[in-house]
């Protein structure tokens, strides 16, 4: 069910009960760290406005992100992102995704609102959380929905 509550204000709600470290995205020039790709499924696909640079085809039919800096207590650090339509009627720009290998969890910076971790993984499949499934649908009914895979092309740390 569809509901009439604006992505502005889910993200809101969202904040609130989620965990964000308000910090200001990367705009550094991606490296020789490697790159790691996101292969978008249908669900994604269907959502998806534009991809938004630094970024360049992949490999296997997705967007490589690269990586930026040292990884630091397995968080490897991307720049570049996406911009998705919402279910609500809104959009939400999500930039430099951050992968938490221990935690098995990816964050962005969502545009206006600050660092929120949105996907979990399941293996390598990225998989919505309650903040991304409330951001996106308004309500908890995306949680756990797939809607990528990240092939890892290149780590040189």
């Amino acid at each position: 069910m569809m509901r009439t509550v604006t992505a502005a204000a889910a993200l809101v709600g969202a904040v609130a009960v989620a965990t964000a470290v308000v910090a200001a995205p990367a705009s550094a020039v991606p490296n020789r760290r490697g790159n790691t790709e996101i292969v978008p499924n249908a669900t994604l696909q269907s959502l998806l406005v534009s991809v938004d640079a630094p970024v360049t085809p992949g490999d296997a039919g997705g967007v490589e992100f690269g990586i930026v800096g040292q990884p630091t207590s397995g968080v490897v650090r991307h720049v570049g992102g996406i911009t998705i339509s919402t279910l609500t009627g809104g959009q939400l720009e999500l930039r430099n995704f951050w992968i938490d290998t221990g935690a098995g969890t990816v964050s962005a910076y969502v545009g206006g609102v600050g660092r929120l971790e949105l996907f979990e993984l399941d293996g390598l499949t990225l998989e919505l959380n309650a903040t991304a499934s409330t951001a996106i649908a308004g309500d908890a009914s995306l949680v756990g929905a797939p809607v990528a895979e990240a092939v890892v092309d290149e780590w040189n740390f």
